[in-house]
């Protein structure tokens, strides 16, 4: 992918993406199950491999456009804050 209102050339696994989850703990049980995190994550993820990211977010393919496509259709409850990394750039979205 090409973020060239940044300067950057980017592959899409050079993008660390890190989601955080929310909520109040109730009887020490878990927010979310990771057998079912992964398999949401998984099927989020395989609509965007090997698209361009302009074509999927919209707009210029930002890593802002990134963030508030993933916040718009991740279908996970409770997140509160998206950052993508590539070295020296970091973006977040807090929720």
């Amino acid at each position: 992918m090409k973020i060239s209102s940044m300067g950057y050339d980017v592959h899409g696994h050079d993008i660390k993406l890190t989601l955080c989850i929310c909520d109040k703990v109730l009887d020490n049980k878990p927010i979310i199950d990771i057998e079912n995190l992964q398999n949401l994550l998984s099927t989020f993820l395989k609509r965007l491999d090997r698209k361009k990211l302009w074509e999927i977010v919209g707009n210029e393919g930002t890593f802002e456009d990134l963030l508030i496509y993933i916040k718009n259709n991740i279908k996970i409850n409770n997140v509160c804050e998206i950052r993508a990394e590539i070295p020296n750039k970091e973006i977040y979205l807090e929720i």
